[in-house]
């Protein structure tokens, strides 16, 4: 379950439900980067230096002849020499969590192209990353600082440098034609964490000119094939059996099984750009083409934005969306391409207006980039997304969530500190955080003693308790893994809620957990109250606990959307579970 697909069904905050609610990423056939933040690639022709212009990194230190003892691989198995892993590290507005993730990690693939450690991988792989490191050749203790020379949104492509060169393995580009049929090998290194390794999955093309629009990215065409990657593979070279590069992976689908290369011969010369330190149709914005289901409202997510940049210098910031660029209204059919069009008719340093809108206050901007403006207030979304004049918002009290500001909550913890989050100061008048201990009966009637980490908040607790009052109940255990997974634990739970309406299930992801939510609504004696019950495991350790999260609101009421949001956003396990 995304946070915003939650928002939907319980109708909240009319601003959020237009900018969040029910948006899809929609790239034509649920194809999605091989891993990380999101990006953009370009529409149209080769175009030189028509790109925006201004180094990221700076130029290459070395970009002339190869150096002495240095060859280029000459076969796919000599390739793995030349593929590196590349481990980001950086803070950045996630769309999907709702909140800002700091200290992110996500990994992707590249490839050397000069033994001096210039490498080729995916914009959207280093892209709001603060640090990077490498490693090559399948040597995992081993790692090497690298840095952004320069990047393309609109390609998709990125070179960095990598220190500690000059490394003996590189790969050349293929040159030839390019035909359905032809077999190739993806390398690269797909997996999480500390479980990864060089891996080469086999193939054809499949198709030489597939739809190149994507949510992060937009380009004139790109290759289909059939040699599997998957989360990682993102920037890993797509070879001949000779070793020469013949496109740049770049995206995925794992249900449908369809595997996406940028094409050699648009990838090259745009290399060949941003190994010099110029970048090519590129704002510096980390983005996501975003559109709500309906087609009623799009734009670009940004996610992050390169400090120094011509977004930066404007003043757009992760978290805003950008609506407009030179009165053309982007992201119309979920992908950048209307965006990287703008881009691909502009000239390096050319003036370039736009309109973003700002979730944080709902404040609609307007400026013009590549000049010395800010970006200026033209209006003010009211909550019935409607645009008003300049001068504050109002807004409404609410019962459902304790009239709270984003600034006004409070952390509460269970007795032994192992679990927290934050609540309103109205629900923290009452706080229960006693261990919980209870007999669990499976479905199969076996019957297992628990003992868990719990902790309950509410303006009245037994109103909550009797689904007739807002409130959180959180609690953790390792216990819960001798009943199952989180599938079986939110299984268990639905004879609590015998009086509700099943509204929706589903998966619920967020930065640290990942697992099931049930949304229950007309619960309690009224019938006004909605509850969300998530059961989750730690992403980083999935066998570690799983955690169990109740949080009951009155959906009428103005701040259940943001009570039920910063809930979400901060539970916690934090310390040693009993």
């Amino acid at each position: 379950m995304s946070r915003r697909f939650l928002f939907l069904f319980l109708g909240l905050w009319a601003l959020l439900s237009l900018a969040c609610s029910g948006l899809s990423g929609a790239t034509g056939g649920g194809q999605a980067p091989a891993q990380a933040p999101a990006q953009g690639q370009t529409q149209g022709q080769n175009q030189g230096n028509t790109g925006p212009s201004g180094a990221l990194g700076g130029a290459a230190a070395n970009s002339g002849a190869p150096a002495t003892g240095s060859r280029p691989a000459q076969s796919f198995q000599e390739a793995e020499s030349a593929v590196v892993k590349i481990l980001a590290t950086g803070t950045f507005a996630s769309l999907e969590a709702g909140r800002t993730v700091y200290n992110g990690q996500w990994i992707g693939s590249g490839f050397l192209i000069d033994p001096s450690g210039l490498a080729v991988t995916n914009n959207h792989v280093v892209a709001g990353a603060a640090t990077l490191k490498v490693f090559i050749g399948g040597q995992v203790n081993k790692e090497f600082p690298a840095r952004v020379v320069a990047a393309s949104e609109c390609m998709d492509l990125a070179v960095i440098q990598i220190e500690g060169g000059p490394f003996p393995v590189y790969l050349e580009w293929y040159t030839g034609p390019v035909n359905v049929g032809m077999e190739v090998y993806a390398a690269g290194y797909p997996g999480i964490g500390d479980h990864w390794q060089y891996t080469l999955t086999k193939g054809i093309i499949s198709k030489t000119h597939e739809d190149g629009d994507m949510t992060w990215a937009s380009m004139e065409y790109v290759y289909l094939h059939d040699a599997r990657i998957r989360g990682g593979n993102s920037g890993g070279p797509l070879i001949t059996p000779d070793g020469k590069v013949i496109g740049v992976n770049y995206a995925g689908d794992n249900i449908e099984d369809t595997n996406l290369a940028i094409p050699a011969e648009l990838a090259r010369p745009v290399v060949e750009q941003l190994r010099q330190g110029q970048p090519y149709r590129w704002l510096g914005l980390n983005g996501e083409a975003i559109i709500t289901e309906d087609g009623s409202f799009s734009g670009i997510w940004v996610a992050s934005v390169e400090s120094g940049s011509p977004a930066d210098r404007l003043g757009i910031k992760p978290g805003d969306i950008l609506l407009e660029i030179e009165n053309i209204v982007v992201s119309r059919r979920g992908t950048m391409k209307e965006y990287c069009e703008i881009l691909a008719s502009r000239s390096a340093n050319a003036p370039i207006k736009v309109k973003v809108l700002r979730l944080e206050t709902g404040e609609i901007l307007v400026g013009t980039l590549n000049t010395d403006q800010q970006l200026a207030v033209e209006g003010v979304l009211d909550l019935g997304g409607s645009t008003a004049n300049t001068g504050g918002q109002g807004g409404t009290g609410g019962t459902g969530g304790g009239t709270a500001g984003s600034d006004d909550y409070v952390i509460v913890t269970d007795d032994t500190q192992a679990i927290g989050v934050k609540v309103p100061p109205t629900w923290a008048a009452q706080v229960d955080g006693s261990l919980w201990r209870t007999q669990w009966t499976k479905g199969d009637g076996s019957t297992y003693d628990v003992v868990a980490a719990s902790v309950v908040a509410a303006p009245d607790i037994n109103a909550f308790n009797n689904l007739n009052g807002p409130g959180v109940w959180i609690t953790a255990s390792r216990d819960f893994g001798r009943i199952g997974g989180y599938a079986q634990l939110l299984e268990g739970t639905n004879g609590w809620f015998a009086s509700c309406t099943l509204s929706e299930s589903g998966s619920y992801d967020d930065p640290l957990y990942e697992g099931a939510y049930n949304l229950w609504d007309r619960c309690g004696d009224a019938g006004r109250i909605a509850s969300v019950v998530v059961a989750a495991r730690p992403k980083q350790n999935p066998t570690a606990f799983l955690v169990l999260v109740v949080v009951n609101v009155d959906p009428a009421a103005s701040d259940a959307r943001e009570v039920l949001e910063v809930i979400l956003n901060t539970f916690e396990v934090i310390g040693t579970l009993p």
